[in-house]
């Protein structure tokens, strides 16, 4: 069975809700599949660096061009991306703070979308270089939006990777009402439950 990867971000730690969402689906995924394998990354207890020029200008340099201060300034990123590559199942929590995603998520895209090694520029276009890799987005907001660009965001850069296999689970209106924060929960509860009883 595929082992799972779930990568946390919200500030709130574990009283956030997509952190409740992301643990609920742990819950249930280890329980179907005791087999398993359960990896957490929490970027809010472990923030990922702001990428540096000394990171950025090395990341098209190979890995046996590189200078050892150079193979120090890489290590992180290499480190996260060779880790995102090398998972089968993934749930990522992608809160909505200020219409967008939490910053450390930001930071740990920008270590991990990586030319060469995630996707490839050609003359078409880029091309993503990962497949057959499923992606269960678990998106949460204080609102409600009609349309908002998180998802659409999400979509897209994970798509530029070549990840196209994604369900998105969603509990918005949040920060509306007690009420209809339970109600969006136990909706959103109900979908966990759901998408991991039909895998």
């Amino acid at each position: 069975m595929a082992n799972l990867f779930a990568i946390k971000s919200s500030v709130k730690g574990e009283y956030g809700c997509s952190s409740q969402l992301i643990n609920l689906f742990v819950e249930k995924w280890e329980s179907k599949y005791p087999e398993s394998k359960t990896t957490i990354l929490d970027l809010a207890a472990n923030v990922p660096p702001h990428l540096t020029l000394d990171t950025v200008s090395v990341m098209p340099v190979s890995p046996v061009d590189r200078t050892a201060q150079q193979s120090n300034d890489i290590a992180l990123s290499d480190r996260l991306t060779q880790e995102f590559i090398a998972q089968d199942v993934i749930v990522m929590a992608a809160p909505m703070y200020n219409l967008t995603i939490p910053s450390n998520l930001k930071t740990y895209i920008d270590h991990i979308v990586r030319a060469g090694l995630t996707f490839n520029y050609s003359e078409n276009g880029p091309v993503g270089l990962i497949d057959n890799k499923k992606i269960y987005l678990i998106c949460t907001r204080g609102g409600v939006y009609e349309e908002e660009t998180l998802t659409v965001y999400m979509r897209s850069i994970l798509g530029l990777m070549g990840i196209t296999d994604i369900t998105i689970i969603v509990a918005e209106g949040l920060d509306i009402s007690p009420e209809l924060q339970e109600n969006s929960m136990a909706d959103a509860r109900a979908e966990v439950k759901k998408v991991v009883s039909n895998r």
